[in-house]
């Protein structure tokens, strides 16, 4: 499962490549990244209606599912928001 997991992050990797826009996720050469999450960075200007185009867009156009993960801590948090 992992090694499959591991194919297709490394297969998104070399499409997604060359975007200048977008921060990839990080593989060092002496670790083995299980991608347990494929993380993509969009640049802040990329936040809201972008960013949501840009999900569906993978989904829709690539059967990549996606999801906003590890949202700001004050949006999840009321007495850190207040």
């Amino acid at each position: 499962m992992v090694e499959q997991r591991v194919k297709r992050a490394r297969d998104r990797l070399k499409m997604l490549e060359g975007i200048p826009e977008l921060t990839l996720t990080f593989e060092p050469p002496d670790c083995d990244h299980t991608f347990y999450l494929f993380t993509l960075l969009v640049p802040p200007e990329w936040g809201g209606q972008k960013r949501d185009r840009l999900c569906q867009m993978l989904r829709e156009e690539y059967n990549v599912g996606t999801m906003v993960a590890n949202p700001p801590v004050w949006e999840a948090q009321p007495y850190i928001y207040r």
